[in-house]
Parts: C-alpha cells; structure tokens; sequence
C-alpha cells in the first residue's frame, strides 16, 4: 500500500530527494531530547527506586525514537 512505511525500509523509494536529510534530522532531535531519561541524576535515580511509579512515566527509550522516525517518515511520504 503506498504511504505505508514498513520496517524493512521497503517504502523509501516514495520519500522525495531532501526526505532524507529530515528524517536524519528528526532522529537526531529525538535522540537529543530522550537520551537524558537514560541518565538521570543520581538524585531522580534514588527517587525512581523509591517510587517505581513515578520512572513508569517515562517511555523504554529504544523503542521511543524507533515509533517517533517511523510516524515522521510516514508523515513524509505524499498522499497516494
């Protein structure tokens, strides 16, 4: 199906010439922006062992910037 994006990369040839270029652009500002929550503070570190609860907010980083490219590219893919 056209504008559908598999995980196989099989729908790329639908991006245009600079698609590219944002897509690489838009991981990146993903990954600067999430990549924190992987290291927090010793402080929030102690805290999050105190309260599971409140670290059950923050998204399982590796699978976050893979949906957020992914729903980017299709966004990028011209309507059919």
């Amino acid at each position: 199906m056209r504008g559908e994006l598999r995980a196989d990369g099989s729908q790329a040839a639908a991006l245009g010439p600079t698609d590219g270029a944002a897509l690489v652009m838009a991981a990146s500002a993903f990954v600067a922006k999430l990549s924190p929550l992987t290291r927090p503070p010793a402080a929030l570190r102690e805290l999050y062992e105190r309260e599971p609860e409140i670290a059950r907010v923050f998204p399982p980083f590796r699978p976050t910037p893979t949906r957020m490219v992914a729903a980017t590219a299709r966004g990028l893919i011209p309507p059919a």
